[in-house]
């Protein structure tokens, strides 16, 4: 009992982590799968894909790493702006990173998006804890 309140309580860097990744990691796996069927069932480009799929998923994963994760006090008004914001660069990153992957090195689209959520996750924990939520370590 004691380190599930831990779990859902604690500020410290690696269990925020960890509640990132928890959240983060259900909604990189919404969008694999949500590009990929996009891909191959619509027969969607797959830059076309991945740009829908990512663009789905801005808001229930705010909501959620916002109250989840980080468990943050921000406003909405200023905490949404800058997750908002920061989506702009990981779209372009997770677009540009697809057409390398795809378009240019026929990488399969599954291994791809896998690849490109992994990537996007890991920059966009670092964007957020330190960026969108207003984290300041010397603050606490």
């Amino acid at each position: 009992m004691k380190a599930l309140r831990m779990l859902l309580t604690s500020d410290h860097h690696g269990i925020v982590f960890l509640r990132f990744a928890a959240v983060g990691g259900f909604f990189t796996l919404v969008y694999i799968i949500a590009a990929a069927l996009l891909a191959a069932v619509l027969n969607w480009q797959p830059m076309i894909a991945n740009f829908t799929a990512h663009v789905l998923n801005i808001l229930p994963t705010y909501l959620s790493q916002r109250s989840l994760a980080f468990r943050s006090d921000a406003a909405h008004a200023t905490a949404f702006w800058r997750y908002a914001v920061l989506q702009a660069p990981l779209v372009l990153m997770s677009t540009s990173i697809t057409w390398l992957l795809i378009d240019r090195l026929k990488l399969s689209e599954g291994p791809a998006f896998a690849v490109i959520g992994i990537l996007i996750a890991m920059v966009s924990f670092l964007l957020q804890r330190f960026w969108a939520f207003g984290h300041r370590p010397d603050a606490r």
